[in-house]
């Protein structure tokens, strides 16, 4: 699924999330560029998941492991 539709906003908002504390712990310059202009990346970006799971509980599921 292209994360860059709005029924995908929260898993875009969560790959966000990811990427700035990715940025924070390693200060990696690309994570910084992705942030600077995350509309013009977010439509590179895919979420990928098995058959048989629901997108609605998938979020929910990532962000319990974190």
């Amino acid at each position: 699924h292209r994360l860059d539709t709005e029924e995908m906003e929260a898993h875009r908002n969560y790959l966000e999330e990811l990427i700035t504390e990715f940025v924070h712990e390693t200060d990696s310059a690309w994570g910084r560029e992705i942030l600077e202009r995350f509309d013009d990346y977010q439509g590179s970006f895919w979420l990928v998941k098995p058959k048989a799971s629901e997108l609605r509980g998938l979020l929910a599921n990532l962000r319990q492991a974190a």
